[in-house]
């Protein structure tokens, strides 16, 4: 008949795919390591052939990237799982509209040592033989109130803040300048009235 049935752990069910003429005495055989069917050869309505067919699934994101907070110099990371027959590529783009991310192209992107201008919104094409799927986008802010890098907003912030004030820390130049200043204790006061 020529068509193409899968099973999905309950039922089988139809695909519409373009493929093959309908066959007879064909071999088929599924390849685990790359979650692909592999069909070849047999006999159609005008004789022998000796192509091969692959079949497999595009890719599936299960597990989106997440919005994120990360304090300035903290290291934060993106990741998408996936499902799919591979093998799969990964780009991860950055921006409003999307850029590539040279050398981005694990399923996991770090980014170590954050600065303001790492800000923005990331998501990632996920590609493989049998289509292509961009994840949900996540957007990454860097916290600059969340002094001591924990993660969180509070009270030890301010405390280990005011004492690199106090003791001419340059990690208390809140707002860059290299002066150390009443500047800097209101920037900080205000981005941790602003929240992250």
């Amino acid at each position: 008949f020529g068509d193409t049935w899968d099973w999905n752990g309950t039922d089988w069910f139809e695909r519409a795919i373009g493929g093959p003429l309908p066959l007879q005495s064909q071999a088929m055989v599924y390849d685990s390591a790359r979650r692909v069917t592999v069909m070849f050869g047999g006999n159609t309505s005008v004789g022998r052939t000796s192509e091969t067919w692959e079949l497999g699934r595009g890719p599936s994101i299960g597990s989106q990237p997440i919005t994120q907070a990360v304090c300035p110099g903290g290291t934060t990371h993106f990741t998408v799982a996936v499902d799919g027959s591979g093998p799969i590529v990964y780009q991860w783009r950055r921006g409003e509209p999307p850029l590539a991310i040279s050398g981005a192209t694990e399923e996991t992107l770090t980014i170590a040592g954050a600065t303001p201008a790492d800000a923005g919104v990331y998501d990632c094409v996920v590609t493989s033989a049998f289509g292509s799927v961009t994840s949900d986008p996540a957007r990454l802010s860097i916290c600059a109130a969340d002094f001591n890098c924990d993660g969180t907003l509070d009270c030890f912030d301010y405390d280990d803040f005011v004492g690199a004030f106090e003791g001419g820390n340059m990690r208390s130049d809140f707002d860059g300048d290299g002066a150390i200043d009443f500047f800097d204790y209101d920037g900080f006061v205000r981005a941790s009235e602003a929240g992250c």
